[in-house]
């Protein structure tokens, strides 16, 4: 029993510092997204000019502040939910709430990343950047990778731990 204990424990740090980082590179997409706005804005009306890249590139990070944020506010539980519902189920009913919730964001969580992959393939470059779109695309299958991180977690929380403490 010591050495499951331990293995969960592992398991628990290596899922803490995952989010970190996600949360660390997630801040600083968006303070970039934030810098990028401006100047553009600025370029625009105080110097009556523009940064024709601003907008493409602050496009890209939105998308992946929206997908993978999106996979974080998901870990943090900030995503909309019918808590005042949920709470006034049985625990019976509960569990079986939870196991449709991982069944469905499961499964789309996986097609995030067996599309992701393959829409990230597809041929495209930036019109003012010439980035290659695999870079804003890889987006998708990292934010489903994520959510499958976070749904592996929650079920090992529900099984190992749940059991442990009763």
């Amino acid at each position: 029993m010591a050495s499951k204990d331990v293995s969960i424990n592992i398991f628990e740090r290596i899922y803490s510092y995952i989010w970190v980082i996600v949360e660390n590179i997630t801040s600083i997409v968006l303070i970039l997204m934030t810098f990028v706005m401006a100047a553009g804005v600025f370029y625009r009306y105080v110097l009556h000019s523009s940064l024709p890249w601003a907008s493409e590139v602050a496009r890209y990070f939105l998308v992946f502040i929206g997908v993978v944020g999106g996979a974080f506010g998901l870990q943090k539980g900030k995503h909309v939910s019918l808590d005042l519902i949920y709470n006034k189920l049985s625990e019976k009913n509960k569990k079986y709430l939870d196991a449709i919730k991982i069944i469905v964001i499961g499964y789309s969580a996986y097609i995030m990343v067996i599309s992701g992959f393959e829409y990230k393939d597809t041929i495209g470059r930036g019109a003012f950047t010439n980035i290659s779109l695999t870079y804003p695309r890889m987006a998708i299958p990292i934010g489903g990778m994520l959510i499958l991180i976070y749904l592996l977690n929650f079920m090992v929380k529900k099984i190992f731990i749940n059991k442990n403490h009763k």
